[in-house]
């Protein structure tokens, strides 16, 4: 077509070239659209036909995306460090005999020290989390960028 921009192997100048998640979607259902002929384009997934098994396996393992992350927080520690925050202010109830002030003061100590390290935890795991989020993001759109040659095997962002 005039309007579409021929992609070439920047290693063997080949235009024998296709996407990578059409490759590695293709490899991964094993061909099952080549024997439904679902492409339109004939040349989508000849290349992996010819591969013996352990090729196949070697490429698939190559060509894999990246790793989406958890896609939700880890609620077993969070919910344990609650608990534990209860816990700690249930037992000052105990100390509860000492009189009011003593009391409050008691009180307030533990909810101090055992708040701020559950805060401080928390916020660490929601940075973390959203840190991996961004990462995969980031490298995902790399990936659905790249493409492969079935000549010399290069994976390549075209320029």
């Amino acid at each position: 077509m005039a309007f579409e921009k021929e992609i070439t192997c920047p290693k063997c100048k080949s235009e024998n070239v296709e996407i990578v998640s059409s490759v590695y979607y293709s490899l991964r259902s094993k061909n099952l659209a080549r024997k439904f002929d679902l492409f339109l384009d004939k040349r989508v997934g000849t290349y992996t036909q010819n591969m013996t098994a352990r090729q196949k396996e070697r490429l698939l393992h190559r060509l894999t995306p990246p790793k989406e992350p958890r896609k939700t927080l880890p609620a077993g520690r969070i919910a344990f460090m609650a608990f534990l925050i209860s816990y700690l202010a249930t037992s000052a109830l105990m100390l509860g005999r000492l009189g009011q002030k003593d009391y409050f003061l008691m009180t307030l100590i533990t909810a101090f020290i055992v708040g701020i390290p559950f805060y401080l935890i928390l916020r660490l795991v929601i940075r973390d989390f959203h840190k991996d989020i961004i990462r995969y993001r980031r490298l995902r759109t790399v990936w659905d960028k790249q493409y492969f040659c079935r000549d010399c095997n290069e994976v390549f962002i075209p320029k």
